[in-house]
């Protein structure tokens, strides 16, 4: 992203951190998130093309996932799938 603006890297982060309160990192970490969240309750995606989407592997989306709402995907879509459709999925 510095790149970008044209900007130093270590420069970009430590301005970018005092704008967002976040690492550049960070906010991208939770905008993935929350369109994976969004997929999970508004489509029948399996978490695998779900983590493709938002540009992760699996594994790591996992993990990611659950770090940032402390349960997996699989359990966020089981209490959260939009009308209670979840039972729709194959």
């Amino acid at each position: 992203m510095a790149g970008a603006f044209h900007y130093n890297p270590n420069y970009f982060c430590r301005y970018f951190k005092t704008l967002f309160h976040v690492s550049p990192s960070e906010y991208i970490n939770k905008v993935r998130i929350e369109k994976a969240k969004w997929l999970l309750t508004h489509s029948n995606l399996s978490v695998e093309d779900i983590a493709g989407k938002i540009g992760l592997e699996r594994f790591y989306f996992s993990n990611l996932f659950k770090k940032y709402t402390t349960v997996s995907p699989s359990e966020y879509r089981s209490l959260h799938h939009a009308g209670g459709s979840a039972g729709n999925r194959p």
